[in-house]
């Protein structure tokens, strides 16, 4: 196979121009140098300065949620590499956007042929593979893994940019299943896209070698994954995860049952506001073994806002309960009737509540890791695949949803429902709470924007809800009026601490996108080592 864009014949005019494009691209190129003001190798302003210009997307609105996914791009010279590689990729947050780094070793930097495959992988990250790359899936795990690129674009890209940051984080820590998804992902790549008219010049400028070196060179690699290293990790994967699971019914399952035995159960400790039992329960139930890296992250740290909540960084948001799916928990007390909620992964189970905590591991790989529940590959279940289920369909979630905006809340109040005697009877109501923002974080795969869509894990508690205003009449009848009376409740009570309209307002839209970068922080660690390369953003 050829690549487009490049023919064998080059006469001087054509040369001179190009040379004098690249070194206008590498001038025109904000550099971050390193701490010991390094000079850049002649590899570096060659061919990586330039890469890297055409790698780094271009800013979007300040009020774009797909902004806070821009993939900002950086390269950096290392001593060494995983899994014998001349160069690898990993994720990282820069100022609260995902970005990837690619580390080549020193050894190889010399040789770009040697980590063409990474540069291709990274034009299929970041969206630019329609400039960069050229080629068409030919099967359906190619297809699925080569999705269209937001807004419409042409351009191909890889499946989602915070699922493949949690994939690549999760390997960089050690998950085999990580790393079966993501050399899959780089054999769809290979076999899918080939580089580009544009990407050949600038490897062309540093290393005139043959069209045919650069197709050999990804034609191996791709059968040795195909023969050699994919095999090997599927049998590697499905074995540890086979053991981690086996063992983690062992150890647990006489404790599971003394606390099913327990008298109050998880609901009757949510309406309580038995923080302390709530964390111990799920922290009993939740598969710690068999967790992927950052998931397991991401519920230690809900774990802990759920115990210590921290009234300073409460958020306000919204829901509409529809009694269809919602099951509102009650306690009547001497000062009132105290109120508690759980996602539909546990109120659309069986058994007492407490038992239903099983989900959280039967569950997961059915809204975690679409891939290997279509291809029976080794699961690698994802907190982001998660988030992006939930909102396609909630139903059987490990999240309750709520919004900014309590007019969008409202239309989603349940319908009335109607007795044997053709009685109307409430379908639902508004619900407002204010819950500690380390978890309650902003769903940045739901792709409706204006909904500013937020997401708790598992539970609210008593102590979180503001108001709930039961809906016995339509939403579109007596029940607008229900709508005012609840927002003026809340007025009354604690002063306009809400916004209308919060998809127009700025300040809105500023605190949207500070939660979002605080959970795309949380999610993949921070590189802090000192870069010994350069930073393009």
């Amino acid at each position: 196979m050829g690549f487009h864009g490049l023919s064998g014949a080059r006469n001087r005019s054509w040369s001179l121009l190009r040379t004098l494009s690249l070194v206008l691209i590498v001038l025109s190129t904000p550099l971050v140098l390193p701490a010991q003001n390094a000079e850049l190798l002649p590899v570096e302003s060659q061919f990586l300065a330039p890469l890297m210009k055409e790698l780094n997307p271009p800013k979007q609105s300040s009020q774009s949620k797909t902004e806070l996914l821009r993939t900002p791009v950086r390269y950096e010279l290392v001593s060494e590499t995983a899994f014998d590689r001349p160069a690898e990729i990993m994720a990282e947050t820069r100022d609260g956007f995902i970005g990837y780094n690619l580390r080549i070793s020193r050894s190889a930097v010399n040789q770009p042929l040697s980590y063409l495959r990474e540069i291709l992988a990274l034009a299929a990250l970041t969206g630019t593979a329609g400039k960069l790359t050229y080629g068409t899936p030919q099967t359906a795990v190619e297809s699925y893994i080569l999705a269209k690129r937001p807004q419409g674009q042409d351009s191909l890209q890889a499946y989602e940019p915070m699922e493949m940051a949690e994939t690549l984080t999760n390997m960089k820590e050690g998950s085999l299943g990580a790393r079966f998804a993501w050399e899959t992902h780089v054999l769809a790549w290979l076999k899918g896209l080939r580089p580009s008219g544009v990407m050949m010049s600038l490897l062309y400028q540093w290393d005139p070698s043959t069209v045919q070196e650069a197709e050999r060179v990804l034609s191996a690699e791709q059968e040795r994954l195909e023969k050699e290293i994919l095999p090997k990790l599927k049998v590697q994967a499905e074995k540890d995860l086979s053991r981690k699971s086996r063992e983690w019914d062992r150890i647990n399952s006489e404790k599971l049952k003394a606390l099913e035995q327990e008298e109050l159960k998880l609901n009757d400790l949510i309406v309580r506001n038995d923080r302390k039992g709530v964390r111990r329960l799920l922290e009993a139930y939740l598969p710690w073994s068999v967790m992927e890296p950052v998931e397991k992250r991401m519920w230690q740290g809900w774990l802990e806002a759920i115990e210590f909540p921290d009234p300073a960084k409460k958020t306000i948001v919204f829901r509409g309960v529809d009694y269809e799916t919602d099951f509102m928990q009650t306690l009547k007390t001497p000062e009132g009737l105290r109120v508690g909620f759980m996602s539909t992964l546990l109120t659309k189970n069986q058994g007492s509540y407490t038992r239903r905590l099983r989900s959280l591991k039967t569950k997961r790989l059915g809204t975690g890791d679409e891939f290997a529940k279509h291809w029976k590959v080794p699961p690698h279940v994802k907190i982001s695949e998660q988030m992006r289920a939930h909102a396609i369909d909630p139903i059987g979630s490990a999240f309750l949803s709520f919004t900014m905006d309590p007019a969008i809340a409202s239309a989603f109040v349940g319908s009335p429902r109607y007795d044997s005697m053709g009685q109307e009877r409430p379908g639902g109501g508004l619900l407002a709470v204010a819950i500690d923002s380390r978890r309650l974080f902003p769903n940045l795969r739901n792709g409706v924007t204006v909904e500013m869509e937020y997401l708790a894990p598992l539970v609210v508690f008593p102590d979180e809800v503001l108001e709930y205003r039961q809906i016995s009449s339509s939403i579109f009848s007596n029940g607008r009026a229900s709508y005012h009376e609840f927002l003026n409740s809340i007025r009354k009570k604690f002063g306009n601490v809400f916004r209308m309209n919060p998809g127009k307002d700025p300040a809105a839209w500023a605190e949207y996108q500070r939660d979002g970068k605080a959970i795309v922080t949380n999610f993949f660690e921070t590189n802090s080592g000192r870069s010994c390369g350069h930073v393009w953003k």
